[in-house]
């Protein structure tokens, strides 16, 4: 079973987003390892997730647009270059399910 841990950003619509990734993972019956809601202009909590990266298999993220912090957007998508661990975009995955 994939171990995901979910990771967004504060903003307005926060709530809704982690429902649609909380029922994403019951769906694909993955296990919830976890979930940071970043503050704003902050990286505390996605270092946290670094610290961690033994734990589960996947960050689940709704998608890249709603890391509204470049440096944490950059830093994601360094850690799925490199390998260290997979990023699973919400929205990219939905509309792949959905055909």
């Amino acid at each position: 079973m994939k171990r995901v841990i979910i990771y967004c950003q504060e903003q307005e619509n926060v709530g809704y987003i982690i429902k649609k990734l909380r029922e994403y993972v019951k769906k694909k019956n993955w296990e919830l390892a976890g979930r940071t809601v970043e503050a704003c202009n902050s990286s505390d909590g996605l270092f946290e997730i670094l610290n961690k990266l033994n734990e589960f298999d996947a960050i689940l993220i709704y998608n890249r647009e709603n890391i509204l912090d470049e440096f944490n957007r950059q830093l994601l998508s360094g850690l799925a270059t490199e390998g260290q661990i997979e990023i699973i975009e919400y929205r990219n995955q939905q509309q792949r399910d959905e055909m």
